[in-house]
């Protein structure tokens, strides 16, 4: 890697929210005969553009057709019912194979993504495990 690859990088890194930053380097990489690379920037950058853009219009249209068309969910929990807790402390450690101390500290904050990159029909079936434990959300996955 030479010195100015290392200040791209050095660029990249120290503004992670800066696109600029990395077409820079994109185009630089183009010129080095790494298009492979300087495509994944680019790429990496439209696709950040298209996801707050989507962020934007979720709201205007209805929630569950977003969830019917959106290829992943995620599973998120609202709150634990009253005098349910040692209930979700066990459901949540069998979905999501967290320990004892991890799922009792999950419990006690809401909006915890429990689990993410699901199909609906999955997302749908760990809700409907926890009806009568917690109240959960289904969400499209970012």
């Amino acid at each position: 890697m030479d010195e100015t690859e290392v200040q791209l990088l050095a660029a990249v890194r120290a503004r992670l929210t800066d696109s600029m930053a990395r077409l820079v380097y994109a185009d630089w990489l183009d010129e080095q005969g790494e298009s492979e690379k300087a495509e994944y920037l680019r790429l990496l950058h439209e696709s950040e553009r298209i996801w707050l853009r989507l962020a934007e219009l979720r709201p205007q249209v209805p929630r569950e057709w977003v969830l019917s068309v959106h290829p992943w969910c995620r599973v998120v929990l609202e709150r634990v019912h009253p005098g349910r807790k040692i209930d979700a402390i066990r459901l949540i450690r069998e979905f999501t194979g967290l320990g004892l101390a991890e799922t009792a500290a999950v419990v006690e904050t809401t909006g915890t993504v429990l689990r993410s990159d699901l199909s609906l029909d999955a997302a749908r079936t760990i809700v409907k495990a926890f009806e009568e434990v917690a109240v959960l959300q289904i969400e499209p996955a970012h």
